[in-house]
């Protein structure tokens, strides 16, 4: 909110004024040099003195005594005001800091901002005055501009302009949401207009800090500590040990300082000579805001009814509802339009992804809209030479001729148009030997991505820029996994299993939904392999077997995996074997790709089956098995039996008879496997089964594939060779960095469709 000098002088000696704008305040007495009692504070500072503040220790008291995730226990904690039964017991156990005094010394509050009704009403019973601003009427033109780039171009070159007539140090962008972000780190670089960004660096992903909570978890405080060599970050981390030290329960004390350390940053020294970002309560005469954005849905804020406590709730409360907010944010925009001096105000129709609309307070306010015409290349070298780039790109590919592209062309003749050479260029050996520390490990997906682009493997792979974060997808997936490993041992609890796993993680309200719902498909799943058990003889089993495979090359070379599921008998000197692996997403079983070394996951089952601790392997078959359905398909009949349907294990069977019965004895109309079924004339067509000759060279082929493979990476060949088979670049698929190798048609390979027939034999 904008404060006036009238308010201002209004006030006394010995007031306590309410305010979110400090600066202010301060900057006027300090103007008039007039010394002056006062009390000056957020609405939050004045609920902290007047009600009380939480001490820290409230956090580890309700994770402790109910057993809450941090998450909730803050969310209790923010609404305490309003939770009589919590606001007592917390007062109760001197968990609320109080100030005695502060209630006695109130002489008179200055409110200049609006407040909760619950506030207010406390507020009245003291001596006070308010200042609600009065709205003058000035009337911005409002931009519009096509793009979010364009937008933030046109931002960058008003300010250049008005750099003629004032300083940097008064200029000033209001805070604007994460979309913007990058756009205007970009064009602050290449218009060379320094901007201090009000970003902090997150410090949990740090290298140092994420070995402290590791150490933390198996080590003492003091030991876990000295993993952190940065003594800023280490001064930190004391000081929010430091607030917990009181908590006794150390899986407790771990969560919480895990958690406060993710909502902790380190921000840069800001720079004298640069731009500031603002937010709206921070708007001063005299100064230039840009307030960029102004689009349906982001100005004004929408709030909604989804907090703990529910509007109808709040109102008994007298806690400002979602409607009222909406008001107030409504009108706090329109004070910052219509009373301030130098306001410039755009929005943008589209950004990469979506469109946009103008915010509706530009009809309700009747304000003019203009669409600028962007025709000055005075500012930015860097920039108009991106943009000669672009419209000569129009130009040489489409035969577009921009009208200004004569013009800058002339001033930029000697451009380096279209010089970037996007090739691989070798690393030294040495470099490769510190990559692997002399070893080098191989599994499916690393042998998958290399055969997919070998600069892929280089990135992901050996290189290791691929970070790991574990999603709610990710975790339902290890979840399933892990239950489905031990859910056949004696002595299994599911109940217990399933609430150990999960009792650590932290899970939105959502996430437990569908968790409890899952939980149900889990025991679903068990029932179900469990009746498919009993058409098997193959009654041994191996679960989440890591098998490792020792290769002969220059270097230690080990090709790994983990098979989740082993199936086995042993009869007449052999193993009977049938090869399982779980899928909770959509399993893709072709072997058709498996000439290049591309999606070979079920033949390096078999392989690595083939080189496991088991003698004289004879596989019965290899398949995926889904454990997660979203959906039922249609089917002619009930619901139960097309349920068991999709839990069909989908892969490939020995076409020997006398094998593939060991492992399904209902092989001739199966139940268990999918699509396998036998008549007097031999499997169907459709049937996935192959013969012994099809397995060995099967076998033979993946031996091959990963020397083949493990030959080339040893080779150092790590080109951006991204495979396209058909219509589909496959070796872009899913890749995290397709953005930053800037492939070009000539490094695409095109590879042959191809039938396993064809390379295996057979029909």
């Amino acid at each position: 909110m904008k404060v006036s000098d009238k308010m201002l002088e209004q006030v006394n000696n010995g007031d306590l004024i309410i305010t979110e704008n400090k600066n202010k305040v301060l900057k006027y007495f300090s103007s008039k040099r007039k010394l002056i009692n006062l009390k000056i504070m957020t609405k939050q500072e004045f609920v902290n003195h007047y009600f009380g503040k939480i001490k820290n220790e409230a956090i580890y008291y309700l994770m402790k005594k109910y057993q809450y995730c941090y998450d909730i226990a803050v969310t209790y904690l923010k609404n305490f005001l309003w939770i009589e039964e919590l606001y007592h017991e917390l007062k109760q156990n001197n968990l609320i800091e109080e100030n005695p005094l502060f209630k006695k010394n109130i002489k008179r509050i200055v409110l200049l901002e609006q407040v909760d009704p619950f506030i207010q009403k406390e507020i009245e019973k003291y001596e006070h005055i308010e200042f609600l601003e009065e709205i003058q009427n000035n009337n911005p033109v409002i931009y519009e501009l096509e793009t979010l780039e364009e937008e933030v171009n046109y931002m960058f070159l008003t300010i250049s302009n008005l750099l003629k007539q004032t300083t940097i140090q008064k200029i000033y962008i209001i805070d604007y949401n994460k979309e913007y972000q990058n756009m205007i780190r970009r064009y602050s670089f290449l218009y060379h207009i320094p901007i201090n960004f009000n970003e902090g660096k997150d410090i949990y992903g740090l290298i140092e800090v994420q070995k402290f909570l590791k150490s933390l978890e198996n080590n003492s405080l003091e030991e876990a500590l000295k993993e952190i060599t940065t003594k800023e970050i280490l001064n930190i981390v004391i000081d929010i040990c430091n607030q917990f030290s009181d908590c006794e329960d150390k899986n407790i004390f771990i969560e919480i300082i895990k958690q406060k350390i993710r909502q902790t940053k380190i921000y840069p020294k800001k720079k004298k000579n640069a731009i500031n970002i603002a937010s709206l309560e921070q708007i001063e005469k005299d100064n230039y805001y840009f307030l960029i954005g102004f689009n349906q849905g982001i100005m004004p804020l929408i709030y909604k009814d989804e907090d703990l406590l529910s509007d109808k709730e709040k109102k008994k409360k007298l806690i400002f509802t979602s409607d009222q907010k909406n008001k107030l944010e409504k009108m706090k925009i329109i004070k910052l339009i219509k009373n301030t001096d130098h306001l410039f105000i755009s929005y943008k129709l589209k950004s990469y992804s979506e469109e946009y609309y103008p915010s509706p307070l530009i009809d309700e306010l009747e304000l003019q809209v203009c669409r600028p015409n962007i025709k000055n290349y005075s500012y930015s070298n860097l920039y108009n030479q991106l943009d000669l780039s672009k419209k000569l790109d129009s130009f040489i590919k489409f035969n577009e001729k921009n009208l200004d592209l004569n013009l800058l062309y002339h001033s930029y003749p000697t451009i380096p148009y279209l010089t970037y050479d996007n090739s691989y260029y070798s690393i030294a050996n040495s470099d490769f030997q510190k990559y692997t520390n002399g070893k080098l490990l191989l599994s499916y997906s690393s042998l998958d991505h290399y055969n997919r682009c070998g600069f892929r493997y280089y990135i992901s792979n050996l290189l290791k820029l691929n970070k790991y974060e574990e999603t709610f997808m990710t975790l339902i997936g290890n979840l399933f996994h892990y239950i489905l490993s031990i859910a056949f041992s004696d002595n299994f609890d599911f109940e217990r299993e399933f609430e150990d796993y999960i009792k650590d993680k932290q899970l939105t309200n959502k996430e437990k939904f569908f968790i409890n719902k899952l939980k149900e498909d889990l025991k679903y799943t068990i029932d179900i392999i469990k009746e498919q058990d009993k058409t098997t003889s193959l009654k041994n089993a191996l679960y989440e077997q890591k098998i490792f495979v020792s290769q002969n090359h220059k270097i230690q070379v080990t090709f790994m995996g983990i098979i989740d599921k082993l199936k086995y008998c042993e009869e007449n000197g052999q193993t009977i074997v049938a090869i399982i692996d779980y899928k909770t997403g959509t399993p893709d079983i072709n072997l058709n790709n498996s000439i290049y070394g591309i999606e070979m996951q079920l033949p390096i089952y078999l392989y690595l089956a083939k080189n496991s601790k088991l003698k004289n392997v004879q596989i019965a078959g290899f398949y995926l098995q889904k454990i997660i359905h979203n959906k039922l398909p249609y089917q002619k009949e009930n619901y139960e039996s097309a349920k068991k349907k999709l839990y069909r294990l989908d892969g490939y069977s020995n076409d020997n008879i006398e094998i593939l019965k060991q492992f399904d004895s209902n092989y001739s109309d199966s139940s268990m496997i999918k699509g396998m079924k036998l008549s007097s004339k031999g499997f169907y067509a459709y049937t996935k089964v192959l013969n012994q000759n099809q397995m060995n060279k099967l076998e033979q082929l993946t031996k091959e594939k990963i020397k083949e493979t493990t030959d080339n990476i040893l080779n150092l060949q790590f080109d951006i060779n991204p495979k396209k088979i058909g219509q589909n670049l496959i070796g872009c698929e899913f890749c995290s960095f397709k953005d930053i190798c800037y492939q070009r048609e000539e490094n695409i390979v095109y590879l042959k469709e191809q039938n396993y027939h064809d390379f295996l034999g057979g029909e």
